[in-house]
Parts: C-alpha cells; structure tokens; sequence
C-alpha cells in the first residue's frame, strides 16, 4: 500500500512540475531528442559539419533550460503581472539564445565550450537567487533544498537506468534480443530528459513556502558539522605544517599546492555558506565561521604568490586564469566575512555569477587576457632577437637559446589550439604551423626535433589505437618489420634483417638505423599532431590499419609506421606533453 502511495505522489508531483515549468521541461526533452539523433547518425551519412550544428543546437537548447527556470520563478513570485509580459520575457530570452547561438557559439573550440560552461553556470546561480533576490531570510535553506533535491535526483535516476540497462541486457545475453550499444546511450538521456527534469522541477519550493532553521535536513546537517568541517579543520592543520616548512626550508611551493589551497578555500567558503543559519545555534558553527575566514587569508596569499610564479615564467592561460578569479572570488569573500557585521548569503552566488561571468566576456575575460599575456611573451622573446621589421617577424640572424625556441614554439602552438593565429601580432598572413617548412621560413630555426609539432590544449589527453588484421602484418615488398612497444623508457628493438628502431622517451624522438647509421627519424609528438588534425579528435579507438598508417620516404629508406596504440597528455596549454606508451609496427624498405 505505501509503495502504491509513494507512486501515486510521484506521479502527482510530475504533473504538477510540468504544469509548474511547461517550458523548461519541454525544452529538457527536446535536448534529449537532439542527443539521441546525433547518437543515431550512420556513419555513412556522417557530415561532420552537421553533426556540429546539431551538437551547438543541442547545447544551447539546453542552456535555455535554466534560463526558462528563471523567468517562471521570477513572475511566479509576482501573482498580478500580465501574461503578455511573462510572454514577451519568453521571446526576448528566445531572441538571446538565438544570437548567443550565431554570434557566440559558432563551433566548439576551447573559447566556445568553456564560455558556454561558465554562462550555463552564471544561469543556474541566477535560477537559485531569482526567488529570493529581494526577501533574503534564510535563502541558504531554500539552496540547501535544491542541493539536496539535486542529489536525490541523480540517485534516482541512477538506479532507473541501471535497472532498464540491466533489463536490456538480459534480453540482449539471454533471450538474444540484439540490443545496440548506442541504445544504453538513449535509454541514458531519456532519463535525465524526462524522469530527471521533472523530478528535479517538483521538489523546487513554491512561493508560499517560508523557511526557519527547523527546516534544515537532519541528514546533511551532520554531514557537514561532524565530518565534512572536521576533516576541513584537519585539513587545515596540514596546510599550516607545510606553510612552516617553506618558511624553514626556504623552498617554494609547486603548482600543486596552489590548486589544494584553491580547492580547500571554495570548499572552505562553501561549507561557511550551508551553515551561516546555524551561526547562533551551534557553538562549533560559530567557532568555524569566526576562525576560517581569518585562517585562510596567509594560505591564500601564498597560493597567490605561487600563482604569480609560473605566471611569471608561462604567462596567463585560461587555466591559469581561472585558478585566480576562483581564488579572488575567495579572498573577497573572506574578507566580507571579516568584516561585515550582517553577513548574507545571496552575496555568496551573486558574486560567483559577476566573477563568471566577466570571465568569459568583455576585455577582462580570460581569453583577452590570456592573448594579451601571450602575445607580450611572444614579442618580447622577437626583441630579444631582433626579430621584428616594419611590425613584421624576421628569421633570426643569431642563434636563438634552446628555452627561447621552446617558449616561441609553445605561445605558437598555444594559439594555434586555443585561438587563432590572427590574433598573434606579427605572424605573416596564411601562417600555418602545419605546413611543411613554414615554420623555420618565418623565425629561421626549425620546429621541434623533424618540423613534426604536437598541439597542446588544456588538461588535454590524447588515445589513438588501431586494430591488427591481416594487412597490418603484410610485409611483403618490404625488407624487415619491427614490433616497437614502449612504455616511458627507452626503447630498442632490432629486427630480423640487422635494422633497428630506437624510442627516445625524453625527446619523444622514433629513429631507425642500419649498422649504427641514422636512416629516418620522426617525433611522435608529430603523429599526434597529425591524427588530431585529421580526424578532429583527440580520441580514435577504431582505426584501421589505413587510418592509423604514418608514410615516409627519404633517399635512403622507406616505408610506414602502424600506430597501433598511442596515449599521451598534457597538464595544460604550454606544459610538455607526457607520452605515456607508444606501441607500432614498422615496415622498412632499404634504397640501394
């Protein structure tokens, strides 16, 4: 009988929630059929400029999802406004996601995806104080609400489709129903556009819902008072112990204490958030709120210091960038609480939203900044070399250190994945870094080991691999072929024929040799480069061997490499690539 009641409630809540947030809901299952027909493209009709269009379509439908939230929540709390208002409200944010959508969100480069990122953030920060913007008691529990709502939500709908995978795959290995894997991905997505959405939507308090402290969840109160906000403090201790060691050894911190110091601080000022309405309840409350806030400022000015060391060396990167609006965001807010006298919640989300939001729009964005910041290096290292001429780049005529290569290669290669190369100064027109000896004819020195370059992006990891068949092992017309695996170490295989294949770890460097005599190197950095910009991907699982086959010739030897597994990665935009194995095979044809 109570399960028949829990269902009977459930249903009752979805329907109010649909007759609540027509919109939004219609607009999360139209993002679902959107996913599922992109899921469903045959790759005999792929058109990868149409699945493109489609996955833009899909984004910013979408983002209108939060977006209709807002505008339902705003004019819910306002009984007597017209319903042609609330409509002309609807046509406007349409008319905005329209332009966001030609002019802002055009393909998705690094610039694209994270500006939508930060905007669909800045849309559910404005979701949750849109209610409460004006009438700001205990708005830290109606955020608890939906956090917590949140939460039981993905747990739902986790177990919803775990049980329909479940039941397709037992009709898929028992009764051999044959059931597409693609259809787990649809079965995925219909969950969250509908059971999720509408779930999610029917626990959003209504306007006549008031809070007080009696409101506050039982369950998450414990959590964060007797273990997520011990484990802070201890947390803490920790961060002070190291403080004092660098104090006594001298030695500055690495990049990775900057970003545990920048994590621990938004954790840190999170918890204050969810907890401020226990301030004058709990005596462990008040201790936290008055000491944190307090604790925290010498940590940050050392992540802050941190920070601007490897600005310093690097320059500005989104990444980089991020890390320190976020710790900004932080400080600012610690220094509010040390100070005001009637601390309020909403500052907390409303500032997050400004930060965001400038982030990602403006001159102060991170990708002008980031450009400005680079674009100073890359001249700066020019006029170390006198290099420029008439705002135009020179070859240079003396030599040019091994770090200043590395650094002009690295900000070239940054724009070249991040931006654009117009938006360098001085490259000339129709600059390609892809093009065979374009490089080496605008600075004077070659790129890299063999002209052969990587594309590095922003924790970027890179998995090609390819399938053995028969034709992989095809060797006839060839003098030898060698099976090279590698790990991290250096690498020497010998073949039948006394040729010999050599992996160079540090430099990344595959050579070939006959009797001790170099016949053919080539950067594996290079080949990644190559299956990046001929597939558009980072990822490829199902190369054959045609696909993963790298051709080279030279007046002494020729032949083709078979990549057959190749994974490598990358921290961030200008921090070396890490090639972590590289297995092939390699067919060699000597020239008499």
């Amino acid at each position: 009988m109570k399960i028949l009641l829990f269902f009977r409630k459930l249903s009752m809540d979805l329907y109010l929630s649909i007759k609540r947030f027509p919109v939004a809901i219609f607009l999360s299952i139209a993002t679902a059929v959107l996913l599922i027909f992109i899921n469903h493209i045959q790759p005999s009709s792929y058109d990868y400029d149409f699945r493109i269009l489609l996955q833009r379509l899909a984004m910013v439908v979408s983002l209108g999802i939060p977006v209709a939230l807002c505008i339902d929540l705003f004019f819910e709390r306002r009984e007597n406004t017209k319903w042609l208002i609330k409509l002309i409200s609807y046509l406007v944010a349409e008319i905005l996601l329209i332009l966001y959508f030609n002019f802002l969100l055009t393909d998705l480069s690094m610039v694209s995806v994270t500006r939508f990122i930060a905007i669909f953030l800045v849309a559910i920060l404005v979701f949750m104080f849109v209610p409460y913007f004006l009438s700001r008691d205990f708005f830290e529990i109606y955020v608890i609400k939906l956090f917590t709502r949140s939460i039981i939500t993905g747990i739902f709908t986790i177990v919803l489709f775990g049980g329909i995978a479940l039941i397709l795959l037992t009709l898929d290995r028992l009764l051999e129903i044959r059931i597409e894997p693609r259809t787990y991905f649809d079965v995925w997505v219909l969950c969250l556009g509908l059971f999720a959405s509408c779930f999610f939507f029917s626990g959003i308090p209504e306007k006549s819902k008031e809070f007080s402290n009696e409101n506050y969840p039982n369950a998450f109160r414990i959590l964060v008072l007797y273990i997520i906000m011990p484990i802070v403090s201890v947390y803490t201790a920790i961060l002070y112990i190291y403080f004092a060691k660098i104090l006594i050894t001298n030695q500055w911190p690495n990049g990775l204490v900057a970003n545990l110091v920048l994590w621990y601080g938004a954790i840190g000022t999170i918890i204050i958030f969810f907890v401020s309405t226990l301030n004058n309840l709990n005596k462990w409350v008040k201790i936290f709120i008055f000491w944190f806030p307090k604790i925290i400022i010498p940590l940050l000015i050392m992540m802050f210091v941190s920070i601007a060391i490897r600005v310093n060396a690097y320059g500005v990167t989104e990444l980089r960038y991020f890390a320190i609006m976020l710790g900004l965001w932080v400080f600012g807010l610690m220094i509010y609480l040390n100070f005001s006298k009637k601390k309020r919640g909403i500052i907390f989300v409303i500032s997050l939203a400004l930060i965001a939001l400038i982030s990602v729009s403006g001159p102060l964005s991170s990708y002008s900044v980031s450009m400005y910041s680079q674009n100073s290096r890359f001249e700066n290292i020019l006029n170390k070399y006198k290099m420029i001429s008439d705002n135009k780049i020179v070859p240079a005529k003396t030599t040019v250190s091994s770090a200043d290569k590395t650094q002009i290669e690295d900000i070239v290669s940054y724009f070249s994945s991040a931006h654009r190369y117009s938006d360098m100064k001085y490259l000339p027109v129709n600059f390609n870094i892809y093009v065979n000896g374009d490089f080496k004819k605008t600075f004077g020195f070659a790129l890299g080991n063999d002209g052969a370059h990587y594309s590095p992006d922003t924790s970027t990891y890179y998995d090609y691999s390819s399938k053995s068949t028969n034709e992989a092992y095809n060797i006839e017309g060839y003098d030898d072929m060698i099976l090279l695996s590698s790990d991290y170490a250096n690498t020497t295989i010998v073949g039948s024929n006394g040729i010999t294949a050599k992996y160079n770890s540090k430099d990344h460097l595959l050579q070939i040799y006959k009797n001790n005599a170099l016949l053919y190197e080539k950067s594996v950095a290079g080949i990644i480069d190559f299956f990046n910009l001929k597939f558009g991907t980072t990822n490829r699982e199902d190369l054959n061997p045609s696909q993963a086959s790298i051709i080279f010739e030279n007046s002494k030897i020729s032949g083709k490499i078979i990549v057959q597994g190749l994974h490598a990665g990358r921290d961030s935009n200008i921090d070396p690539l890490n090639i972590y194995g590289f297995q092939s095979i390699i067919l060699v044809r000597l020239k008499t």
